[in-house]
Parts: C-alpha cells; sequence; structure tokens
C-alpha cells in the first residue's frame, strides 16, 4: 500500500520561517560588513562564499554580476529549500547529495584558478 504524504500548513510554515531566518541572517551579516563570517574567522573561503553578493546582485537584476560573485546562484533558494526540507522530513537525500557535490566542484575549480571574489 503506498503512503501518501499529508502537506500541512504548519510544515509549509515552518519551512518558510526557516528560510526566512537564514536569508535574515545573511542580510544581518551583510550590514555590519563581516560578508562571510566562516571566511572572515579562518580566511578561507567556503563553497558558498559569494553567494550573498550574488543573491543581492539578482535582485537588482544583474544577472552577470550575479554570476562573477557565484555560478551556482540561480539553484541557491532551491538548494535552502531542499536542506530545510531534509532536516525537517529526512526526504530528497540523493538530490541534495547531487547538489552539495555541485557546490563543492565549483568550490574547487575556484579555488584552483585563485577566483574566489
Amino acid at each position: 500500500m503506498l503512503k501518501t504524504r499529508n502537506i500541512t500548513l504548519n510544515s509549509i510554515l515552518k519551512n518558510i520561517f526557516l528560510i526566512v531566518v537564514f536569508g535574515l541572517i545573511a542580510l544581518f551579516l551583510n550590514i555590519i560588513n563581516i560578508g562571510c563570517p566562516f571566511r572572515y574567522i579562518t580566511g578561507i573561503p567556503d563553497p558558498f562564499c559569494g553567494m550573498s553578493r550574488a543573491m543581492y546582485s539578482l535582485l537588482n537584476l544583474d544577472i552577470s554580476q550575479a554570476f562573477y560573485y557565484h555560478p551556482l546562484f540561480i539553484i541557491f533558494p532551491f538548494y535552502l529549500y531542499l536542506l530545510v526540507d531534509y532536516i525537517n522530513h529526512k526526504r530528497h537525500f540523493i538530490l541534495l547529495f547531487l547538489l552539495t557535490i555541485a557546490y563543492f566542484i565549483v568550490y574547487l575549480f575556484r579555488l584552483g584558478l585563485f577566483y574566489i571574489p
């Protein structure tokens, strides 16, 4: 017998709340001019370095600048959604894993070219 998942308003609101909290944290870090806390503390960029600047550029409709800051900017909201959904329901592991691998491949490529703005 197939099990169907009952999507409740509570689970949708919980996901939206977590995504908004992540966004507000990123906004706060940009306002106080820290940017990436990992890079600020260690001096080493992480795989998502440049993502907040890329999203800011996307909001200003500057696609080329967004791509300059991080080439995977366009899938980042989807990645965040999958991450929050996985934390809540333990689903979409393979897709989340493949996207994480994609971020690390881009990260290693950018590190090799010394191209992390």
